[in-house]
């Protein structure tokens, strides 16, 4: 499977795919000049991420999907049939495709999770992650259809949460995100389902619990 990266909307430079390795970030070219060069932002640790204002601008602010917001690349899967593959994309658009409320890549949502912090932050992350689970009703869309679309929606941002917990390594020593989280828990998604976020919250009790266990 291909590494996705973000890309700047100034920039339609697509990574190489190149295995399970660090990404490296395009910096931003103007768009009347798309066969300049880039040269590439080197990251000394993921903590070392590029944070620009593509990741705070507001996930229901974004368009429909564009050339400049994302980029798709067509192969064929062991029985001939086209599969499309994230190549690039803002980072809205990554956790749009993290979250589709239409088709679910499991593969796409392991490799965002080993891979993100190459781009952004976990805090980012999981803010971004409330914020897409606060689904905005698009106008003219009827109210049933828009329900069916919540309720989609929302279910996968719970489970990207939960194999997000399950992967563990980013909540660990890291109080302040399992508070954040363990708030939206609480104020939100127990209300809203109560039987999805159990899971949830109690892999991440356990790493609490955990991680008190070490530090006696």
């Amino acid at each position: 499977m291909e590494i996705m990266s973000p890309v700047n909307r100034n920039s339609t430079t697509l990574p190489r795919p190149n295995g399970m390795k660090q990404l490296k970030r395009s910096t931003p070219v103007d768009r009347g000049s798309l066969k300049t060069p880039v040269r590439k932002r080197e990251y000394v640790t993921p903590r070392q991420s590029f944070i620009d204002n593509d990741n705070l601008e507001s996930f229901w602010d974004e368009g429909p999907d564009c050339a400049t917001d994302i980029v798709f690349s067509t192969s064929r899967d062991s029985n001939g049939q086209p599969t499309h593959t994230v190549s690039a994309a803002t980072f809205n658009k990554l956790v749009q495709q993290l979250t589709h409320a239409d088709h679910h890549d499991l593969d796409f949502v392991h490799t965002f999770l080993l891979s993100y912090q190459t781009f952004t932050m976990p805090e980012i992350l999981l803010s971004k992650l409330i914020e897409r689970y606060n689904v905005v009703r698009p106008q003219e869309m009827p109210y049933s259809d828009y329900c069916k679309m919540r309720m989609s929606i929302q279910v996968r941002v719970i489970n990207a949460m939960r194999l997000w917990v399950e992967h563990g390594d980013d909540f660990r020593g890291n109080p302040g995100l399992q508070s954040s989280l363990l708030n939206f828990i609480s104020l939100v998604l127990y209300y809203d389902w109560p039987k999805l976020c159990y899971t949830l919250r109690s892999n991440l009790m356990r790493i609490k619990v955990n991680q008190k266990d070490i530090l006696v």
